[in-house]
């Protein structure tokens, strides 16, 4: 994927690394692989290293200017513009067990719909990494039985 390194100098927000735990990073950093299929809701800092490790990425943005800055960084990539009310209906366009790897952070108030809606496009044996999942309101959906639970 091309990345315009002029635009992506520019951003404020840019720091190298997603705004994820170090932990999850780490785990990123040895599980995902260029042949891995990546939905990612919020775009931004993980975009841009998710795109330097996979060739196949969504990423779901809510805010207009931070989509903006975001498919300036990566002008080629599938970065899609959805508002909160439509953000979790996105899961609506893609076939079952689609994607290896499902990044849930961005628009707090629809993550956990995101959550919901995901699991019927996660391949089997698939990961879904909800950020800031230590959030008490996160705990009913993520420790359900049969889900490998790890903070």
């Amino acid at each position: 994927m091309i990345i315009n390194i002029s635009a992506v100098e520019k951003m404020p927000w840019y720091t190298g690394i997603p705004w994820l735990t170090r932990e999850a990073i780490k785990f990123l950093d040895g599980y995902v692989e260029q042949d891995m299929t990546v939905l990612e809701f919020g775009a931004g800092n993980s975009t841009i290293w998710l795109s330097r490790r996979t060739r196949h990425l969504i990423s779901i943005e809510h805010d207009p200017t931070f989509y903006q800055q975001v498919k300036e960084c990566l002008p080629e990539s599938d970065i899609r513009l959805l508002l909160p009310s439509n953000y979790a209906t996105v899961c609506e366009q893609f076939p079952n067990e689609n994607f290896d790897l499902i990044l849930v952070d961005g628009h707090d108030e629809s993550r956990l719909e995101c959550f919901r809606r995901s699991l019927r496009i996660l391949k089997r044996g698939g990961i879904i990494l909800l950020d800031n999942a230590d959030r008490v309101f996160y705990w009913p959906m993520a420790r359900r039985p049969g889900y490998d639970y790890r903070e």
